[in-house]
Order: C-alpha cells, then sequence, then structure tokens
C-alpha cells in the first residue's frame, strides 16, 4: 500500500499499537509538520484470538520539510529530509535537517528489545546554536565541528563525541588557553549523561600546541566538580598535571610540574576579557601551584615558583608567592594590611630587571630592587589602585636616552650607548582590565632624571606616555627646590631648569614612537607644560 499526507499523521499512526512498541516513537504529532510519503507491505495471520507475532510489517516512508519538537536537548528539528525504514524488529531514521538552526545530519536507529537507542550526529555549529543547546563556552566563538556517536534512553546517554575546533576562535578558555580561527585544534571525550551530573572521560584536547589528556565531572547546570589532567599543557614543551574537587561552595585546584610556560597566561590577565554571551557566576576558587621552572618572556624564568591564591567570586581573599627569578634574585609576595588600605597585594624582589623582563614590560632594567603595592580585584570592578618603587638600577640599551640626552644640549648630563644609572623610580598606578594608567611618575639619577605619565592599553596595543626629560638631574634640579624662584624656573618638584618635554606612542608589540619638543628644553620651568603633548589620538603615530 502507497500513503502520502501530512507527516503529523503518520507520526500518529506510527505511535498507536501494535506499532508503538517496535518504534519507540515519542514524537507529539501536534507540533509535527511537513509531508510524508510511504510503501507499507502487511502480512497478517488472522486467528480467532490473534497475537502480536501474527502482525508483520514493511514500511519505507520520506518525509520532507519535516518538523518537530523536542528531538534533542528541547530543541526542535526542522526543515529536515528523513529517510525511515520501520518494521516489528525496530526503526531506522536517518536524515539531515536543522536543529536549533544549525545544518545536522542524523541517524537513529532502536531495536525491539534494546533499552537504548544508537545515535549518530554530525553538525556545524555556530555560536547561536551552541547557545539554544547549552553548550555554549565562553572564550569560544566561531564554527565548531561536531561528530557525536553514542546510546540514549530516557534517563542516560552516553556517546563518544569528536569537536574540531580550527576554525573556531578561542579566547582564554581557561587563563593560558586561546588560539586564533584557523589554527588546529581537536577535542576527543566520552560523554556519561546520568541527568543530574555529566562525566567527560577519556578526555583529549590537542592541537596548536596544547595537549589536555584526563577527565572531569559537571553538574546539570555546569559547574565543574571535579577535573582530574595528569597531562596539562598549555604550550610546547610544558610538563604539568592538574588536580580539582569541589568542598562545598569552593573549587580546590591544584597545579604542579616541572615547566610551564607562562606567557599565555599573563597575556591573558592582562588582556580584555572575552565577551560573555550569557551572565555565569565567578566560581570561588582555591588554588595551589608548584611549578620548577615558570617560563615568560624575554628568556626569564621564575624557579622554584609557588603559588597560593584564594579567591571568592571576582575578590582576592588571600595571595602567597614565592620563586627565585635572574641569577639568584628573590620574589616573594602577600597578602596585607598597607598604610591605611583595608587589605593590599604586596610584591617585593631583589632583581627588578630580571621581574621586568619576565612580565615584558619593559627589557633594559638591570638590577635593582622594587616593591609593587596594588589593591586586589572587588567585585564592582573598581579599578585597583597601587604604587610602584624601584631602586639602585641602571637602564642599558636605550636610544631613547641618547636622543633626550642630545636634545637637552647639555654635555655634562651626556648619554653614551643608552646607558644610565638610577638611584630611585617611584610611580603611581591604576588597573583596570587590559590597562595600566601611570600617573606622577619620577626616576632619579646622578645625571639623569625624568618625570612621567600616561597609559599601557594592553587590550587595545597601545603605549602613551609623556613627560619631561632632565639632564644633568642633581645639580639641575636644585632650582625647582628654592622658593618662589623655583617655581618660575623649576617647573615641577621633580624638575629642573633645563628640561626636554617627550612622549611615547604607538603599538606596544610592534615599537612605539619616541617624541621630542627640543624647544622646551631653553623654556623656563613655568612656561614647560605649554610645550608638553596632550594625549595621543589612536591614529598610529608619524615617524
Amino acid at each position: 500500500m502507497k500513503f502520502d499526507g501530512p507527516a503529523d499523521a503518520a507520526i500518529e499512526v506510527l505511535g498507536m499499537e501494535p506499532l508503538k512498541g517496535p518504534t519507540g516513537t515519542a514524537f507529539d504529532p501536534s507540533t509535527t509538520r511537513g509531508k510524508f510519503s510511504a510503501l507499507l507491505q502487511v502480512n497478517i495471520l488472522f486467528r480467532k484470538v490473534g497475537r502480536p507475532e501474527d502482525f508483520d510489517y514493511s514500511l519505507e516512508a520520506t518525509l520532507t520539510d519535516f518538523g518537530v519538537d523536542k528531538v534533542f536537548k528541547g530543541q526542535r528539528m526542522e526543515g529536515a529530509t528523513v529517510k525511515a525504514f520501520a518494521s516489528p524488529s525496530g526503526i531506522v531514521l536517518r536524515g539531515d535537517g536543522k536543529l536549533a538552526g544549525a545544518p545536522v545530519a542524523f541517524e537513529y536507529e532502536k531495536r525491539k528489545d534494546a533499552a537504548d537507542s544508537d545515535i549518530r550526529i554530525s553538525a556545524t555549529l555556530d555560536d547561536a546554536a551552541r547557545g539554544r543547546l547549552g553548550v555554549d563556552l565562553p572564550g569560544v566563538s566561531g564554527p565548531v565541528g561536531v561528530r557525536m556517536v553514542g546510546t540514549t534512553n530516557n534517563k542516560d546517554t552516553r556517546a563518544t563525541i569528536e569537536t574540531d575546533l580550527t576554525q573556531a576562535r578561542i579566547a582564554d578558555l581557561i587563563p593560558g588557553l586561546s588560539k586564533p580561527a584557523g589554527k588546529p585544534m581537536k577535542a576527543r571525550f566520552v560523554v556519561n549523561d546520568k541527568g543530574n551530573t555529566i562525566r567527560l572521560d577519556d578526555m583529549v584536547m590537542d592541537g596548536s600546541g596544547t595537549l589536555l589528556k584526563g577527565a572531569l565531572e559537571l553538574s546539570d547546570t555546569g559547574d565543574l566538580i571535579s577535573a582530574v589532567f595528569p597531562t596539562f599543557q598549555l604550550s610546547d614543551g610544558d610538563k604539568a598535571s592538574l588536580k580539582a574537587d569541589r568542598v562545598g561552595d569552593v573549587l580546590k585546584v591544584r597545579i604542579t610540574g616541572d615547566v610551564m610556560d607562562a606567557r599565555g597566561i599573563m597575556k591573558s590577565l592582562v588582556s580584555a576579557p572575552a565577551v560573555q554571551r550569557r551572565t555565569q557566576k565567578t566560581p570561588d576558587v582555591d588554588l595551589e601551584a608548584r611549578i620548577g621552572a615558570l617560563t615568560g618572556n624575554n628568556g626569564e624564568v621564575l624557579r622554584q615558583m609557588e603559588l597560593s591564591v584564594a579567591r571568592r567570586g571576582v575578590e582576592t581573599r588571600d595571595f602567597t608567592l614565592t620563586a627565585k627569578v635572574g641569577r639568584d634574585g628573590a620574589v616573594a609576595g602577600e597578602m596585607r594590611n598597607w598604610q591605611g588600605r583595608q587589605r593590599a597585594l604586596v610584591v617585593t624582589t631583589s632583581d627588578a630587571g630580571a621581574l621586568l623582563r619576565f612580565l615584558d614590560i619593559y627589557p633594559k632594567v638591570q638590577g635593582g630592587e622594587a616593591w609593587i603595592v596594588v589593591d586586589p580585584p572587588r567585585s564592582d570592578n573598581t579599578p585597583q589602585e597601587g604604587v610602584l618603587h624601584v631602586r639602585d638600577f641602571a637602564i642599558k640599551g636605550e636610544p631613547g636616552l641618547e636622543r633626550l640626552s642630545s636634545a637637552a644640549r647639555d654635555a655634562s648630563g651626556k648619554i653614551e650607548d643608552g646607558t644610565a644609572s638610577f638611584q630611585k623610580a617611584q610611580a603611581q598606578f591604576a588597573r583596570t582590565t587590559g590597562k595600566i594608567v601611570f600617573k606622577e611618575g619620577a626616576i632619579w639619577g646622578p645625571s639623569v632624571g625624568a618625570t612621567f605619565d600616561g597609559t599601557l592599553d594592553f587590550a587595545g596595543d597601545r603605549i602613551s606616555i609623556r613627560g619631561t626629560f632632565v639632564p644633568a638631574y642633581a645639580l639641575n634640579n636644585m632650582f625647582s627646590k628654592l622658593p618662589v624662584i623655583g617655581l618660575f624656573l623649576g617647573g615641577g618638584p621633580n624638575e629642573g631648569l633645563v628640561g626636554v618635554t617627550f612622549e611615547i606612542v604607538g603599538p606596544l608589540a610592534g615599537g612605539p614612537t619616541l617624541r621630542i619638543n627640543p624647544i622646551s628644553a631653553v623654556a623656563p620651568g613655568f612656561l614647560r607644560k605649554i610645550f608638553e603633548f596632550k594625549d595621543s589620538s589612536d591614529a598610529p603615530p608619524t615617524r
């Protein structure tokens, strides 16, 4: 027999006895749309009292423009073309359409005597589709190829999932795990969905220097319950492991290893956060890390690094750090009360140059002792205010110092080979996400000094620093200390009679431009502010 008609009628027929049991159809005819064409062959053995085995049939059907609700994760299938094969032994569906708005190919098989149904799905999920399906990972944007093979029933789902992340952009899926679109990366794991918990076993994420192997468990709301990664490699050469367990409301994370590259992690911490497409609560975390060699920028390494951080939401409640840097410099950090601040992060080092190179802030400082005090992050995202002090250091190989010295036309303060020693430097600053703003910065030395303020915009890859360079500093600065006369001749308390205003602008990564105003070298101090550069525009500077 040949049939043609609306798809909802076909679904209703498949839901009747004796077809209901073998097919296992659970679709609601009232939400079904589309058309079907079917060929049905029926063999019936007539008896006084019929038995189920007396009824034999074979159904081949084609559904076009098929749509039905609650196919997977509560989402609707629509615009599908489906081939259906049904018999007393079971049902097979093969087709393609759109699930949660994304193109998908699928195969579904339910055998009569099997408790589970076999499913095969392949799809390419964009941001919107992942959001509708509840797998919208923060930091992942762009198309993700997905292939799933597994079994499902009314209670459990077990499936092997393979994802191709090559065309997706990843921005700090976890701190340090990033890649641009186009770089290869794949992930494979086995999903065990028990309803109230989801386990991802035999997990492997590989590509673009990243290799993660382990397992994790999630709650039904997506919160991490536990994780074990014997291989935790965010960059090539990492040798580390990670373990996490939830104790009450706090996730306790421990990272240990011989070698770990910190450059990606540091970049993620100073950059603007990835755009979140849904509101997420920041988890309470206790982190402990012990790394033998933590590699940073410019060839510098933190050795014997031990870190402990306690965060509640975005607020840091406790912090300790110990490490070695440079030849044998010490780095120490802690959280304590500081000069009227309720709680502050305090970091000290006996090799400021090595630490600045490690952080990639400025690579040409040699030696020096430094300390920094800064407010911890707060839940209201207010700027973190702080102060930086450095003493007894040198700057070597800085061509800009030679240019500034030459512009001042003062042989007594002439700088050779871009090298000068300094007794002290200090600056106040305010840190927001992706940006540090300096103010009232000053640097002192026996032959030269400078004042400065400005902005380091890590998220926008821009630097804008302006200030005044003062040659022959020790003698020159005496004029600014004289009452009344110093006001007119000396400018500010850290400036002198002769000073050159300057500005450093441009891209952080590509090399900024030093601009000098030589006219200000002969101007009295109270007029020098007229010549100081104003805040630069976002346009790249003209060399």
